[in-house]
């Protein structure tokens, strides 16, 4: 398992690949197993699909699971592009919540290509 902190973005006055200027919201503690990929996809402009589970902290109110469960999806949601064109070949994902499970949540990430 992979322990790392996460946190949700509270303003998107930037974009992609400037939103670490953004403001954050507060930072959670998750467990993720590795990444399985479910579609491998070899075309121009998509990537692979995968599902991860992430454990959430312990003792957290179902208010804050649902906070966590946000900062999840915006930490492994985005991309680092900062390009003035389009066409550049960078990556962006998009993560998306399937289940949850009391402290266990199964998302479901996908990558495409700017092309």
């Amino acid at each position: 398992m992979i322990q790392t902190t996460v946190a949700a973005r509270l303003t998107h006055r930037y974009r992609a690949g400037w939103g670490h200027l953004d403001t954050w919201g507060r930072d959670f503690n998750v467990r993720l197993t590795p990444a399985r990929v479910v579609e491998e996809r070899i075309d121009y402009d998509t990537g692979d699909v995968s599902l991860m589970w992430a454990t959430l902290g312990p003792r957290l109110s179902r208010k804050e699971r649902d906070e966590a469960t946000r900062a999840l999806v915006a930490t492994l949601s985005g991309s680092r592009c900062q390009h003035e064109y389009d066409g550049c070949g960078c990556a962006t994902h998009s993560a998306r919540v399937l289940r949850r499970k009391g402290r266990k949540v199964l998302i479901r990430t996908s990558i495409w290509y700017n092309y």
